[in-house]
């Protein structure tokens, strides 16, 4: 649990909620860390806008689903969202993801479309989640996103490959970037990394095609129309969606893969304990009490994090203090879990189940029109 209270510890302080003496001092490290990150971020840019380094572009369409925070801000949704509409319209589309997490250096297809290729060490836990998110559009891996992009394109022959956190990568040329901004959190502290939460500063928004602002039915119409003038600020011509996630359904796991849905409304009576990690948690918590929730207990992990056995034990231990028979986790979570950690909790009879989540994107219809349009002129 040492990496969780780092994390904690990291947030705590530069949130400003950490003001001791040692504090201070670590805090005038990270201000320092900051302008050097900035200063790399700068000589990085001039390199690839003055040619010195060049783009690789591929023969499909390339739109880059992206954010300007770290941490969580919905892109998988997105992404999920535009390839299902696209394909709708008989676009034929791949995804090509960094594989956070993977112990491959890649390219490495995740799936085919029909059949998971590869495990989740291999993976990744956010390409493995795409892939059993996105039955039928195929999905690779690679650090090296053209390698992972000219895989699917050699194989699948795409007319689109949408590029899953790619809008800071700069080696491979995209025709569309796609902006996904958190309502709730849209720019974090306005601090770079690793002083706050920022990728790049806000003038990076300029290279934004579109913009998506998810969760913006948990803010006021003003905090959202102030999210809007200050993206209009950096950039001249946005196009500006909204988006917000319904909870459609939990998934009951169960050992050898195998799973079944029921509406939540059959359980929202019940005390839960939920935990998850994930880059932004407190959005997954939120969506639980929106949806009538009682969450007696919540743990957090650090994002992406590997669970083992002895975690499975304290969560069932946690639950089994307060008298709780259901435990709901996120897709991303899931895909890390053993048979053995579900055993566990079923063994004391608790229910473990995911949290099932649809994007709705507001006048997302002429969101894809344009798209079907820019994709088919290229």
């Amino acid at each position: 649990m040492f990496a969780v209270k780092l994390e904690n510890y990291l947030k705590e302080l530069v949130d400003g909620k950490r003001n001791k003496l040692l504090d201070k001092l670590i805090l005038l490290i990270l201000n320092f860390l900051e302008q050097v990150y900035k200063l790399l971020l700068f000589f990085r840019k001039i390199l690839y806008s003055s040619g010195l380094i060049k783009k690789t572009k591929l023969e499909p369409v390339l739109i880059s689903i992206g954010n300007i925070t770290a941490g969580g801000t919905g892109k998988t949704p997105v992404v999920k969202y535009l390839a299902g509409g696209l394909n709708n319209k008989g676009i034929n589309t791949a995804v090509v993801s960094r594989g956070y997490g993977s112990e491959t250096e890649g390219p490495l297809l995740v799936s085919d479309g029909c059949i998971e290729t590869a495990s989740y060490e291999e993976a990744g836990d956010e390409a493995l989640m795409l892939s059993r998110l996105m039955e039928g559009f195929p999905v690779a891996i690679g650090k090296k996103r053209a390698a992972a992009g000219r895989l699917v394109q050699e194989r699948f022959k795409p007319d689109l490959i949408l590029l899953d956190d790619a809008f800071q990568h700069w080696q491979l040329a995209r025709d569309i970037d796609i902006v996904v901004i958190d309502g709730l959190n849209p720019f974090a502290n306005r601090h770079l990394l690793p002083r706050g939460y920022l990728r790049e500063p806000l003038t990076a928004l300029n290279r934004g095609d579109i913009f998506i602002i998810t969760r913006a039915d948990l803010i006021a119409e003003s905090q959202l129309q102030k999210i809007k003038e200050e993206i209009s600020q950096y950039n001249k011509t946005p196009l500006i969606y909204t988006a917000v996630y319904k909870s459609v359904y939990l998934r009951f796991l169960d050992i050898a893969g195998k799973s079944s849905v029921e509406p939540i409304v059959s359980h929202t009576a019940r005390k839960i304990l939920a935990f998850s990690g994930l880059g932004n948690p407190a959005s997954f918590y939120q969506t639980l009490n929106k949806n009538g929730f009682n969450v007696a207990e919540m743990i957090e992990y650090p994002d992406h994090y590997r669970y083992q056995e002895d975690d499975f034990d304290y969560i069932g231990r946690k639950a089994s203090e307060e008298g709780i028979k259901l435990v709901l986790t996120t897709e991303k979570d899931a895909v890390k879990f053993k048979d053995k950690m579900i055993s566990s909790l079923k063994l004391q009879g608790i229910s473990l189940a995911v949290l099932g989540i649809e994007l709705e994107i507001n006048n997302g219809a002429d969101l894809l029109d344009k798209l079907a349009v820019q994709v088919g002129s290229v």
